[in-house]
């Protein structure tokens, strides 16, 4: 597939036709329940981007985030940004096991970037 494999975190500019989105990814290090604490630290950081894809913990969901934005002709309009951790096809490893770590939904993300927008769903 030629998918390159960066050690940390950033940016990659996708471009269909006149549209340009900004994808932010990283492997992740939290382990915690709460999957969205570590994708609003990187939010925070990688403010451009219009989806945030961590793995690591093993979670899988897809969440549409919601905020408002000034248009350049100064209107008020919505912008939807993705939040993303990207699953595993690891069964109940040892590790987990030994480690008491909660089960886990196996299967991946799929992201569709087009003209009209973004649309991410859980598989």
């Amino acid at each position: 597939m030629e998918v390159p494999y960066f050690r940390m975190p950033g940016y990659t500019k996708i471009t269909i036709k006149d549209k340009e989105y900004k994808l932010v990814s990283g492997h992740g290090k939290g382990g915690g329940k709460n999957g969205d604490m570590e994708l609003d630290k990187m939010a925070s950081v990688y403010s451009e981007g219009d989806v945030f894809f961590l793995g690591h913990n093993h979670q899988l969901y897809v969440k549409p985030m919601h905020s408002f934005v000034v248009s350049k002709d100064d209107q008020e309009e919505e912008r939807k940004k993705w939040y993303i951790r990207g699953g595993s096809f690891l069964k109940y490893a040892d590790y987990a096991r030994y480690s008491f770590y909660p089960l886990a939904r196996t299967g991946w993300v799929t992201m569709e970037f087009s003209e009209k927008g973004v649309e991410c769903w859980e598989n």
